[in-house]
């Protein structure tokens, strides 16, 4: 949804979908929050959400890579 109609788009549709547990407490999900928040300019949430993935990634690597790609050009 957030590539075809835009990063808001996107939000509202998480914003109405509630998790499953394993997914609500994974890096995944955090990451992806980071990232439509960051496109849609809520930088405050985008680091809270980016934060948080990077301490939710199972490996160095991962959270590297996620540094990367989360971090504001």
């Amino acid at each position: 949804m957030a590539e075809w109609q835009g990063p808001a788009a996107g939000l509202a549709v998480l914003e109405g979908f509630l998790p499953p547990a394993w997914l609500a407490g994974s890096n995944l999900w955090a990451a992806t929050l980071a990232d439509l928040q960051r496109r849609c300019g809520h930088t405050q949430l985008a680091e809270r959400h980016r934060e948080a993935a990077l301490r939710l990634a199972p490996t160095p690597v991962i959270a590297a890579a996620l540094g990367r790609r989360l971090t504001p050009k």
